[in-house]
């Protein structure tokens, strides 16, 4: 159970997923329902049913700098709320999601395939449109994850058993994909407050790869 402290009172009960994002906690109980409670108004309001896959595995929840809400269930489904209307199913088979540091695209990792879905349209050359779906990148090899390089927010980390590599999102000409580090990792991350590097994790050493 959530309980608000010292009052000790119920907020929501038989909770599968939880998440705090901008102050606010969002839960999804037992039965698939999505809700949202604001601890400044103690108000609890149940946004939907979307059909969640529900395992022991808990969902993971992303927020866009525009207040937008991603969540990832343990099936791999990515589910979207814009605060206003009720939640939507987008695709399925993402194995992690990055909104973008402008919350204009969200990143969408998955097996073998790397996805942006773009939030808002691109004033920019080649003009995607709002819910535009692209696939970046699809390889042979499983993709361990991926990030955004926060610099122009127009190149993504990716990593795999082979290494760390950096691919552009501008498919015009086609895209150039780098190696950056050939070999096992364990981790990869990149940062808003570190723009032009990334960084990647082996066993228990940190490295820093700038741009």
């Amino acid at each position: 159970n959530l309980v608000e402290k010292g009052s000790k009172r119920i907020i929501s009960s038989a909770i599968n997923s939880y998440e705090m994002l901008n102050n606010k906690i969002f839960v999804i109980n037992e039965s698939g329902f999505l809700s949202v409670f604001d601890p400044s108004t103690g108000l609890l309001e149940t946004i939907g049913r979307p059909g969640f896959y529900l395992s022991k595995n808990m969902a993971k929840f992303a927020q866009s700098q525009d207040g937008e809400i991603a969540i990832l269930d343990s099936s791999g489904g990515i589910y979207l709320w814009n605060g206003e209307d009720n939640i939507h199913p987008v695709d399925g088979g993402a194995k992690a999601i990055y909104f973008d540091e402008d919350g204009e695209k969200m990143l969408m990792v998955k097996e073998n395939d790397i996805e942006i879905l773009w939030m808002k349209d691109n004033p920019y050359q080649p003009f995607q449109k709002k819910s535009f779906q692209e696939t970046i990148l699809r390889v042979t090899s499983p993709i361990e994850d991926a990030r955004w390089l926060y610099r122009d927010n127009a190149h993504i980390a990716i990593r795999t058993a082979d290494g760390v590599f950096l691919t552009e999102i501008d498919g015009r000409g086609g895209r150039n994909t780098v190696e950056l580090f050939s070999g096992k990792t364990d981790e990869i991350l990149t940062s808003p407050q570190i723009p032009d590097a990334v960084f990647f994790r082996q066993e228990k050493i940190w490295h820093k790869i700038e741009l």
